[in-house]
């Protein structure tokens, strides 16, 4: 249950702040990046960056 919700909140927090990985990586209770980048590779098939810049919406 913890993986599915720190799934649902990485998603929000890539697409939509403007944080940097390590911080994210920090609010989603990551002891460090490599972890959330593992992580993101499970849930997403790809790093966390790469995940970013695919589903980024164009600027307005």
């Amino acid at each position: 249950m913890l993986d599915e919700y720190r799934r649902y909140c990485a998603e929000d927090l890539l697409l939509a702040a403007k944080l940097e990985l390590v911080e994210i990586s920090d609010q989603l209770g990551y002891s460090d990046v490599q972890s959330f980048n593992r992580a993101c590779l499970r849930w997403f098939d790809c790093a966390p960056g790469l995940y970013r810049s695919r589903n980024a919406q164009p600027p307005r």
